[in-house]
């Protein structure tokens, strides 16, 4: 376990400095007491639930400096919060917290209060130790344990309040980490807290566990990550002044939320539904598929009915025919009686069995189902590779052949069709979410993010997941501004490949993306180098030294699949891949190669873009003599995982590409604010784009700063060759935003 930039250090919890305020009337006293706005103090929201939710709530606050760690808590005086929150303000302490993100949102939510929050330390332990071994964690927990080297967590009295007092989330009789044993010999079990309902803990459990989550997040920072800060000054800056408004921005983009036109998503939600029961008739009924879904149905209808019982019960013995005559001659009333019931059995005919009624109900509703599952993989895999006997080109993890997106890609006509009920699919589970998590009142949904959310700094969404959102022009059209606004959206070009460009110096990226470059196609330039397609994309007129607008269209046009096979081998190479994967996410397109012209492919790729390679190289280099770290193009520190040096290149174009958006976002919200234009932000960190609404009668004027100023400025900073550009639009909804050319489609 390696840590790049942090040094894990033996820092034990301060056990004999943690309080808890018994009376909250003396709050004022304490607080001049105990504050000192030139120290940093830690902060930790004990609380009901999570900020996004209307009704939760904090049920407490631990705060920790040099001094000690105390607990307020807020049950018992309904003004505590409000006063604490305000006297942190009056006084401007400098903050930190473990997820800013959550603890910094309360405060401004419920008393339009944002405090003088100067560092966030999860954001600092990722973006100090983004290494990606495996299992690594950058919770708080993990940071006890794992940096300051706490013998264990705090956890353990709160658990066991937690067990003993009925809230279990699950039962195991594995032994489980985090988990509770109770009970003894065969009814011992491993019993997980249920961590939701913590904030029901006595003052005195609660108080004490979150003094110590106060007191961990103090020593993490004072004593391992504001050291590695201070040797960086642009990592310095970056955790210190760019971070903490951008955080801020977040915390207000998801209070706001988004307006969505709810009547307009249920009626897009029922199309698409219409549509995969059109798609799943016609593929289903198709002559490739039909046949093996009856046998798939027949098999099921076999397994679901059983074996067919006798239909009829066994016939009424009458017994023996008793004497017809008595001894006097007369007809003998038992030979009657007898006679009467056998004349009633033979009108009623053979009765049905209660088992074959059940059978025969079972068999004729198992008939009139279709059991072929398209959402099983299990069902798929059969169809596709039992039945149908395509070839495994991907298997699972696990070894069995596989069924996902790249799977089906290489099969053909068939495999885009399963894709395409796939994908529809998850599109409608998109738009249920989407409705579930609009709220009824003021028909907005209210994303929200992991603030970093990944190793090179971007976010990862969340309820929903914004950065993964389908880009299907009639779902986006329901995300719009709100009544009276108008949106403004800009998008970077090509900012990835221009900072490649300007931190490998390769000369076939500086003819695509220099600062003199003509207008070019990468993938035709690349292309037009490869051997067994550059012929004939050539032979289109186009020259990827001198192309011209016609000429690229005409080869697009004319060179459609050599396009394709230039960007698959474009894409995959930028992330390392060797020919034989080139190979493999060929052959998953539809485009079988051999290995030979795979190789010769490859080759020629690198030799085309020799200087990524020897840039890559000098990073290597770095990250040996660092011992983990390299610096990206802004002279962030990154750490990377020693099994991970592969993905060197994209990791510190990706980080770098994030920062110079964060310094973006920077500089709008200043030219902004020194305009007074009311403001705000819809989605501020989209990867690549920034998108922000406004007053109609604004709307020109943003797009001039948001577009043409705002890049003056940013260029200024980052001092590279290439200047970064970017267009801004006025847009009408999300569709417009994401879906190239969706106003001239509509």
């Amino acid at each position: 376990m390696s840590f790049a930039l942090l040094k894990p250090m033996q820092c034990p919890p301060r056990l004999q400095k943690l309080s808890i305020l018994e009376d909250t009337r003396d709050l004022e006293w304490i607080f001049s007491e105990r504050l000192n706005q030139h120290e940093v103090m830690a902060l930790d929201f004990e609380t009901k639930g999570d900020w996004g939710t209307p009704d939760a709530h904090p049920v407490g606050v631990a705060l920790s400096d040099s001094r000690g760690s105390l607990y307020i808590p807020f049950n018992q005086d309904s003004t505590a919060y409000e006063r604490t929150m305000r006297l942190l303000h009056k006084w401007q302490v400098p903050l930190i917290a473990h997820n800013a993100f959550f603890d910094a949102a309360w405060p401004l939510r419920d008393f339009s209060l944002w405090l003088n929050w100067h560092a966030c330390t999860f954001a600092m332990y990722k973006l100090m130790a983004t290494e990606g071994w495996p299992g690594q964690q950058w919770g708080l927990k993990s940071a006890q344990k794992d940096l300051l080297q706490w013998q264990e967590t705090n956890e353990k009295r709160l658990d066991e309040w937690l067990v003993d007092n009925g809230h279990v989330a699950s039962s195991s009789k594995e032994s489980k980490e985090g988990g509770v044993l109770r009970g003894e010999g065969e009814e011992a079990r491993w019993l997980s807290p249920r961590k939701a309902e913590m904030w029901r803990a006595p003052v005195s459990i609660l108080g004490h566990y979150a003094c110590l989550d106060a007191d961990a997040c103090w020593l993490l920072y004072t004593q391992i990550l504001h050291p590695v800060a201070q040797r960086f000054p642009v990592l310095g800056d970056y955790v210190y002044n760019l971070y903490p408004p951008f955080i801020r921005l977040l915390i207000e983009q998801k209070i706001q939320g988004i307006s969505i036109d709810v009547d307009k998503l249920i009626s897009y939600q029922e199309e698409f539904k219409n549509e995969i029961q059109i798609l799943e008739t016609s593929l289903l009924n198709s002559p490739e598929v039909e046949p093996h879904v009856r046998v798939w149905n027949l098999k099921c209808i076999s397994e679901i009915s059983g074996s067919e019982p006798a239909k009829y019960k066994k016939a009424r013995t009458l017994g023996a025919e008793p004497p017809r005559y008595t001894k006097a001659g007369g007809l003998s009333k038992s030979w009657a009686n007898w006679d009467a019931k056998r004349q009633a059995d033979e009108e009623r005919g053979p009765e049905l069995s209660l088992n074959w009624i059940k059978w025969n109900a079972r068999a004729e509703e198992a008939k009139g189902t279709q059991h072929f599952n398209l959402n099983s993989g299990a069902q798929l895999s059969w169809m596709l590779y039992e039945q149908m006997k395509f070839p495994v080109i991907i298997r699972t993890d696990k070894g069995l052949p596989a069924t996902n997106k790249d799977a089906l890609l290489g099969m053909g006509e068939v495999g885009r069709k399963f894709l395409a009920i796939s994908e529809k699919e998850k599109l409608v589970q998109f738009c249920v979410q989407t409705l579930e998590l609009t709220r009824p009142d003021t028909k907005t949904v209210h994303p929200g993010f992991m603030v970093p959310g990944t190793l090179t700094g971007r976010l990862s969404g969340k309820a929903p997941n914004l950065q993964q959102v389908p880009k299907v022009g009639r779902f986006l059209e329901c995300w719009k501004p709100r009544d009276g606004k108008v949106w403004v959206d800009c998008d970077h070009s090509a900012i990835e490949p221009v900072v490649l460009t300007e931190l490998s110096r390769d000369p076939g990226l500086w003819t695509i993306y220099g600062p003199n470059a003509e207008p070019n196609d990468v993938y035709l330039y690349v292309g037009a180098s490869l051997p067994g397609i550059g012929e004939k994309i050539r032979a289109t007129g186009y020259s990827p030294m001198f192309p011209t607008k016609e000429t690229i269209q005409r080869a697009k046009k004319e060179c459609k699949k050599e396009r394709q096979i230039a960007k698959t081998i474009k894409l995959a190479a930028d992330y390392g891949a060797g020919p034989g994967k080139l190979q493999y996410t060929l052959k998953v397109q539809g485009i079988p190669i051999s290995m030979s012209e795979a190789e010769e492919m490859h080759a020629a790729f690198w030799d085309l873009f020799r200087g990524i390679r020897l840039w890559k190289r000098e990073l290597e280099e770095q990250h040996k003599k660092n011992k983990g770290w390299v610096l990206n193009g802004i002279g962030r520190p990154i750490g990377v995982w020693k099994d991970s040096t592969k993905d060197l290149v994209n990791r510190v174009c990706q980080s770098t590409g994030h920062d110079i958006h964060l310094y973006y976002i920077g500089i709008v919200q200043r030219l902004l604010l020194e305009e007074s234009i009311q403001w705000t932000p819809v989605i501020a960190d989209f990867h690549d784009q920034m998108i922000i609404e406004v007053d109609p009668k604004d709307a020109e004027r943003v797009r001039y700063l948001m577009g043409v100023k705002a890049y003056e400025i940013l260029n200024e900073r980052v001092g590279g060759q290439i200047r970064i550009k970017g267009e801004a639009n006025v847009v009408q909804n999300l569709a417009y935003a994401k879906v190239e050319n969706w106003g001239a489609a509509v």
